[in-house]
C-alpha cells in the first residue's frame, strides 16, 4: 500500500462517528456516575454546613465567657431598665423616643430598637415594636453591640435557614414582604432581625417563680406570657455564669427547628422527640444532640393555688410557615401539649438538660415527682 493510499484510509476512519449504542453506553456510564456521586456530594455540604452551624455556637459560647469576665460574671442580656418618673437608668442613647421605658421589658425593647437602629445598615428609623419581649429571638442583638458586629450578622444564623438568609440580603425589602403577607406591620419589623438559635429561658430568668415576683411563660410554640408581678420585682437579665451548677449538661443557645436531618419539605421542630438539634453548652462545647436524650423541661411555677408544688406547662406548636416554622409531622397545623425541652429547664441554671440526673434541683420542693 503506497503513501498516498494510508492517508486516504485514514480519512476515511476519522469520519466514522459513534454508533448509536455506544453513545448510549456513555450515556448510561456518565448517569451511573452521577449516581454514586451527589448523595455523596450532597453529604459533603450537608456537613460543610453543619460544621458551620457548630461554629457559629462555639463562638456564641466563647463570646458568653468572654462577656461574663468583663460584666461581673454576668451571662449577656438586655441591661436597660426602668425606672420611677422619667430618669432612666443603665442605658445612654441618643434617640430621645427611647428615653422613658415604663417598666423593664419595655426598656429591654427599647434597647433592642437602640442596638438595630446603630447597628444595621439604614435603619436609623426603625420603629419601635408592638408587644414586644425581646428576650426570645433576639438577645443575640446584645451580643452582637458587645462584639461590635453588624446587623444581620452571620454568626446567629443556620446556614440552613433559608428563610433567615433571605432576609439578612435585605431586611427592609424584607419586612415589606412579611407586612404583606400579614406577619409584619410598621410596628413589627423585627423578624428579619432575628436570630435562627434561641436561648433557654433560664439564661435571663429567675430559678424559681412566685405569684408575687411574676413570671414568663410560653403560652404556645411563639407566644409568651409575661407577668410582672408589683414593683418589678421580677426582672428579666441579670444571671451569673457562676449559677450554672452543670456547666456540660446545661444548654445555653440552640437552633430551634431541626434543619440537618434532610426530611423533605419541612424539618421536626425540636419538641419533636426525632428531632436533632444543634446546641452549645454553658462549658464550650457545641455538638448535635438528639430529643430523645434531652430531659423533659418544665419551669416551676410557686403560687398559693398549687400550694408550693410544682407546675409543668407543655407548649402547643401553631406554626407560622410564612416566617419558615414547618408543619408537625403528617402535615399537621398544631401539636398540643408536647414538652419543652430546653427551652424551659427544670431547676433553672441549677438544672440539666442531657446528661446527669434529670431535672436536678439544687433544692427539690417537697413533693415534687420528676416527670
Amino acid at each position: 500500500m503506497d503513501f498516498a493510499s494510508i492517508i486516504h484510509a485514514l480519512r476515511r476512519s476519522n469520519r466514522r462517528g459513534f454508533t448509536l449504542i455506544e453513545l448510549l453506553v456513555v450515556i448510561a456510564i456518565i448517569a451511573l456516575l452521577v449516581a454514586i456521586l451527589l448523595p455523596a456530594l450532597g453529604e459533603a455540604r450537608g456537613s460543610a454546613k453543619q460544621a458551620i452551624n457548630i461554629n457559629n455556637l462555639n463562638q456564641y459560647c466563647t463570646a458568653t465567657h468572654s462577656y461574663a469576665s468583663e460584666f461581673q460574671d454576668r451571662i449577656w442580656a438586655f441591661t436597660w431598665r426602668a425606672a420611677a418618673g422619667a430618669t432612666p437608668r443603665n442605658f445612654r442613647t441618643q434617640f430621645n423616643d427611647l428615653l422613658n421605658p415604663a417598666e423593664d421589658v419595655q426598656a429591654a425593647h427599647y434597647q433592642a430598637v437602640d442596638i438595630i437602629r446603630r447597628r444595621a445598615p439604614n435603619h436609623e428609623n426603625f420603629p419601635t415594636q408592638d408587644n414586644w419581649i425581646p428576650h426570645i429571638l433576639y438577645s443575640h442583638l446584645v451580643l452582637i453591640d458587645y462584639l461590635g458586629g453588624r446587623i444581620p450578622e452571620p454568626i446567629v444564623r443556620s446556614p440552613n435557614d433559608t428563610f433567615r438568609a433571605a432576609w439578612a440580603e435585605n431586611p427592609i425589602a424584607a419586612a415589606g414582604q412579611l407586612a404583606a403577607n400579614g406577619i409584619a406591620s410598621p410596628g413589627n419589623f423585627r423578624w428579619p432581625y432575628s436570630s435562627s438559635y434561641t436561648l433557654s429561658l433560664a439564661t435571663f430568668t429567675p430559678d424559681k417563680f412566685t405569684s408575687a415576683s411574676g413570671y414568663l411563660q410560653s403560652v404556645s410554640w411563639n407566644t409568651f406570657q409575661y407577668s410582672a408581678g408589683t414593683n418589678n420585682a421580677y426582672r428579666l437579665g441579670n444571671r451569673r455564669l457562676s449559677d450554672v451548677q452543670f456547666p456540660a449538661q446545661k444548654i445555653h443557645a440552640y437552633e430551634y427547628i431541626d434543619r440537618i436531618s434532610g426530611r423533605p419539605t419541612r424539618y421536626v421542630p425540636y419538641i419533636h422527640g426525632s428531632a436533632r438539634i444543634s446546641s452549645t453548652s454553658f462549658d464550650g462545647h457545641a455538638k448535635v444532640i438528639k430529643s430523645l436524650d434531652m430531659h423533659r423541661g418544665g419551669y416551676t411555677l410557686f403560687n398559693a393555688s398549687a400550694q408550693g408544688g410544682v407546675q409543668l406547662a407543655p407548649i402547643d406548636y401553631t406554626p407560622n410557615t410564612v416566617i419558615g416554622d414547618p408543619l408537625w409531622l403528617g402535615n399537621s397545623a398544631d401539636a398540643n401539649g408536647r414538652p419543652p425541652f430546653a427551652r424551659h429547664t427544670i431547676g433553672g441554671l441549677k438544672g440539666t438538660d442531657h446528661g446527669a440526673a434529670r431535672g436536678v434541683f439544687a433544692n427539690p420542693p417537697s413533693g415534687y415527682t420528676f416527670p
